[in-house]
């Protein structure tokens, strides 16, 4: 706790002020603390997170973090403030990090020195200062629990421990979705090694009743996750979760933070900092030598078929290997002998091969063989240190930005429902630290064993010493900007601070919502709902119909920063905005005359496309023949002129056209020309207006569909045109239904 304070000496210099790291996520996850103790846990009330407005159910947007309300909900009634709660939990992960850890390799060594360097290397390991800003990835103090809880029962059999694993499991996957799903993978892979593996059925099946309890109380908030996601069409591509893998040269990536090895710059990508640090991946080397036991044993039988398999396996693993390097050198070959041919494009294939051949070889070593059949605790943890390695690799390892493998442990693993929707593999790299964190208790208890009093004290301060410097680094604060002029006039209300789109401005609209108790338009999370980028590109044009939207649901506060002069003119603009408060920083304004929510006027007849001709020759144009359809881009680059003509066959009575977005929202045009023709010659502009604000209205109307309704004046005509002329914006137009409507 005395260092957790002196890293921290700034943090607790500004409990109320400021906040760690940055302004983005640690003020959304203060914020959601701070939610979660005003409000009961599992109610609609709960789930009704004040962001996004009118959106419901925006708490299943992001993290709930209900594993760190025990922390965070009395340090929020004690102190009252939701800036202090928040950096007040993530100084004690620190520290309750070290403490249960201590307890887990003091039950699985017996040594209170080892346990004490096991505890530092855990809680002041370098992907902690990595994930400064993640305290759902800091609050990693659970699984120690869990796992000394899992040791206990099956050595004594008393339940007691049994219900220590079930709460400290069920509380680790309230923390952390993806600690959920790794948790669970890696308490299933512990319980193969130590129990299946000694036939324990018994204690097998009390561990798997424990585990469906402990699942119980989050099932509800999984079933509300799922359906929210599912009724936004919410996902994550494969791309994205690319992006979040780290690199296999990520072991050489430190934070910069660090005070040492900052500097240590390789195989970096966004959450990709894996180095573990140079004193604790040499303790792991040690132990390597002095954990391993004595071979060979007698047990251990080589029979002829055992030895084939494994000449077998080296063969091909050598053979491939070779493939790899011709093909990592020269690039790729094709050979031909005779009728025989071979070729290899990539390395991916070949890699993949060798490497499974050389992890079946480790398999069937001697010293894994041993290891399994006597369950050692050390051969586990380094097995587990190396699989959840695998896992933060992602569907696709890559070494230095180029693709290894193919078809990757954790491509496996997003075939199961629900976990497509974990976008950042690299965080299981957190077990892999734990893995190695009990590796280093072990060996230490090893070196301290029959050791006096002054060797003891001196090693463990040496080892202690040089893990703290791996992990050293100062924290530092980020300012909270307070905007809001009158925080008493909002108290209830519906606020919308302009301008929106800006992380860092939505992030602290936020945390502003859930200090002053009203609901917000703004938004910042994990997801948006469609609508949302809608609102900031709107706001930044400065279209004043986003208003007309908004209050046609009620009564509305605006906030408007004093730095941008054309918001301001467009809320000054309207007759019904009262200027309430102002501040150097920003003005407030009560928008009180409420618009009459507008009904929908009924549509004509849809008349049947013949034939659609796209200007920019895209294939998917053929696609907009019928309606409903489905495409991506209608253009599939920007172009200055994009036009898609809809030919009706025959003249007829038209008067508005329906454009359906769905998911494809991102390929709006700022701008757009309906025009309508007799002959296909001679064209009359019906429409011409920015879409902006009617996409944001649609999107507020149905979420999923997003239908944009032109309207014009009813007149004859065989042809519509939909154009866009100069878009500057980059999008490439996409749609998934366009109608033609007749008159009403």
């Amino acid at each position: 706790m005395l260092l957790t304070a002196w890293i921290g000496r700034a943090v607790l210099a500004g409990l109320t002020s400021g906040i760690v790291n940055d302004v983005g996520d640690p003020l959304l996850n203060a914020a959601i603390l701070g939610w979660n103790a005003q409000s009961m846990p599992w109610t609609d009330a709960w789930y009704d997170f004040p962001i996004f407005y009118p959106t419901s159910g925006a708490l299943t947007f992001s993290e709930h973090l209900l594993g760190l309300a025990p922390l965070a909900t009395p340090l929020y009634w004690l102190t009252g403030s939701v800036l202090s709660t928040y950096n007040l939990v993530l100084l004690l992960t620190f520290p309750l990090c070290a403490i249960t850890m201590y307890l887990f390799v003091r039950r699985l060594t017996g040594s209170s020195g080892a346990a004490f360097v096991s505890g530092i290397a855990f809680a002041f390991a370098p992907y902690r200062v990595a994930q400064l800003s993640h305290i759902q990835v800091l609050g990693v103090f659970w699984m120690p629990l869990a796992m000394l809880g899992l040791h206990e029962y099956v050595t004594s059999r008393r339940r007691r421990w049994l219900a220590l694993f079930a709460v400290a499991f069920a509380l680790q996957g309230a923390t952390n979705g993806y600690y959920l799903v790794f948790l669970t993978v890696f308490v299933a892979a512990w319980a193969l090694w130590f129990v299946v593996r000694q036939r324990l059925w018994r204690q097998l099946a009390a561990l798997v009743v424990a585990g469906i309890v402990a699942l119980v109380p989050l099932v509800p908030i999984l079933y509300r996750y799922v359906a929210t996601h599912r009724a936004h069409g919410f996902e994550r591509s494969l791309t994205e979760v690319r992006g979040f893998s780290a690199d296999v040269a990520g072991l050489l990536c430190a934070p910069q933070t660090l005070s040492v090895w900052g500097t240590v710059q390789i195989g970096c990508k966004a959450e990709g900092e894996l180095f573990p640090g140079v004193a604790l991946m040499m303790l792991c080397v040690v132990a390597a030598f002095v954990l391993r036991p004595g071979l060979p044993r007698p047990q251990l039988r080589r029979g002829r078929a055992l030895s084939t398999v494994r000449w077998l396996l080296l063969g091909i693993a050598t053979a491939y290997v070779v493939i790899t390097a011709a093909v990592w050198w020269f690039g790729p070959w094709h050979l031909e002998v005779g009728p025989l041919s071979a070729s290899a494009s990539s390395i991916r294939k070949p890699l993949s091969v060798a490497v499974l051949c050389a992890l079946g070889l480790g398999a069937m070593s001697d010293t894994a063989r041993d290891a399994a059949r006597r369950s050692s605790t050390a051969g586990f943890y380094a097995l587990a240190a190396m699989a959840m390695w695998m896992l933060a690799l992602g569907p696709e390892p890559a070494f230095l930005g180029r693709p290894l493998l193919y078809a990757a442990p954790y491509l496996w693993l997003m075939q199961l429902p629900g976990i497509e929707g974990l976008r950042v593999p690299s965080r299981s790299w957190m077990f892999t630290v734990f893995c190695l964190a009990v590796l280093v208790g072990l060996v230490t208890a090893e070196i301290l064993r029959r050791r006096g009093r002054a060797a003891t004290l001196a090693i463990v301060t040496i080892l202690a010493t040089a893990l703290l410097i791996d992990g050293w680094t100062t924290m530092h604060m980020a300012v909270v900007r307070r905007t809001i002029p009158d925080r008493a006039l909002l108290r209830g209300g519906v606020v919308l601070e302009l301008p929106s789109g800006d992380l860092g401005d939505d992030a602290s609209a936020t945390f502003d919502a859930v200090e002053g108790g009203w609901r917000t338009v703004n938004g910042y999370s994990g997801y948006e709902p469609s609508y949302y980028p809608l609102l900031a590109a709107s706001s930044t044009a400065a279209d004043g119909r986003i208003l007309d939207v908004m209050q046609a649901r009620g009564p509305l506060h605006v906030v408007v920063r004093t730095d941008h002069p054309a918001l301001l003119q467009m809320v000054d603009a309207r007759p019904d905005a009262v200027p309430t408060s102002e501040t150097a920083e920003a003005v407030q304004y009560d928008l009180r005359g409420r618009l009459p929510p507008r009904d929908p006027l009924p549509l004509g007849p849809r008349f049947v496309v013949s034939h659609t001709t796209v200007s920019c020759g895209s294939a998917a144009g053929g696609a907009v023949r019928d309606v409903p359809f489905s495409t991506s881009p209608v253009c599939s680059s920007p172009s200055d002129v994009q036009d898609i003509t809809l030919d009706l066959a025959r003249p007829v009575l038209v008067g508005a056209v329906v454009q359906a977005l769905e998911r494809y929202h991102g390929g709006l045009p700022r701008d757009l020309i309906i025009e309508t023709s007799t002959n296909g010659a001679m064209w009359d502009r019906a429409w011409r207006d920015g879409l902006l604000a009617p996409a944001f209205d649609a999107a507020m109307q149905d979420l999923r569909t997003m239908r944009l309704v032109f309207r014009f004046s009813p007149r004859e005509a065989r042809f519509v045109r939909l154009r866009i002329v100069g878009d500057k914006t980059g999008v490439r137009w996409s749609t998934v239904g366009i109608e033609v409507r007749g008159a009403p």
